[in-house]
């Protein structure tokens, strides 16, 4: 299971990143545990691209 996100800058991740730390705490989780990947293309191409990419073959 995974979340995809597309952001601008790394800046934004730890951002993000540290957001959804803060709520799970507040919501009383004991641990949080993240497991990141990230795949960084010059090329392009964005995630709504490659949604309508898939939806156009199906």
């Amino acid at each position: 299971m995974g979340t995809s996100v597309e952001l601008d800058n790394y800046h934004e991740l730890g951002e993000l990143l540290q957001e959804i730390n803060d709520r799970l705490v507040e919501m009383g989780v004991g641990r949080v545990y993240m497991v990141i990947k990230i795949d960084s293309r010059v090329k392009g191409g964005s995630i709504e691209q490659k949604k309508e990419s898939v939806m156009d073959k199906l």
